[in-house]
């Protein structure tokens, strides 16, 4: 029977595994990281008209260019997450975990970009 420590190992091998699948995927169908960001950025400063009808007239008008908050909100969330500047997720503590989340942390706060 596998302990627990050797299911995790393979359950980060099998994540690492897949990954590399996906990434090989998205290479063939022509979807770069460079796209990807390209277009992330473009989100960033996305823009959109509204259309209106006169009923007057019997004619549609373009308005005029608004800032498309919600597709720069969306954008501005996947490129924090992208980044790793998201903020800490709440992390379930107990007693059998507690000891290897406190080395993750140490590790983690030497590592300074």
């Amino acid at each position: 029977m596998k302990t627990t420590k050797e299911k995790a190992q393979i359950g980060i091998t099998e994540t690492v595994r897949l990954r590399q699948v996906v990434l090989k995927e998205c290479e063939a169908a022509g979807l770069t990281k460079k796209h990807v960001v390209k277009r992330l950025k473009e989100s960033l400063d996305a823009f959109e008209n509204k259309v209106f009808f006169d009923k007057d007239r019997g004619r549609c008008f373009v308005g005029p260019d608004e800032v498309a908050h919600r597709i720069r909100l969306d954008a501005a969330k996947l490129t924090t997450s992208l980044l790793d500047m998201m903020p800490a997720e709440k992390v379930d503590v107990t007693v059998n975990n507690l000891s290897e989340l406190i080395k993750d942390a140490r590790k983690r706060s030497t590592k300074r970009p």
